[in-house]
């Protein structure tokens, strides 16, 4: 469990719930459900915190939950583009490519 100090208030978090996190300038915005969170943060330091067996960086300024992925269709120049099942469209940058897959095979 994650206790993320959001707009006031402490969350308890899950981390098995968070979709997909996206960094902010100085923050880090949690995708979970139909809510989000905008932390101060790292997506360094928070990544630390993730399960890597679950969470994989895609982007240098993303993170996401492998469970809520629902497909990819790639673009132009190597980079990919992951639908979540949530609908929102993230990409996959080139250089982060082999991270998801080595996390998908390792199923």
């Amino acid at each position: 469990r994650l206790s993320v100090k959001s707009r006031g208030r402490t969350v308890f978090l899950s981390a098995e719930e968070i979709e997909y996190v996206t960094a902010e300038g100085n923050y880090l915005n949690l995708q979970v459900g139909k809510e989000s969170h905008l932390i101060r943060s790292t997506l360094n330091g928070f990544e630390a915190r993730l399960d890597p067996e679950r969470f994989v960086r895609i982007h240098r300024s993303t993170i996401i939950n492998v469970d809520f992925v629902k497909e990819t269709h790639p673009l132009f120049n190597g980079d990919q583009l992951v639908i979540m099942k949530n609908g929102k469209e993230l990409t996959l940058s080139r250089n982060f490519r082999e991270n998801l897959r080595d996390l998908i095979e390792s199923f």
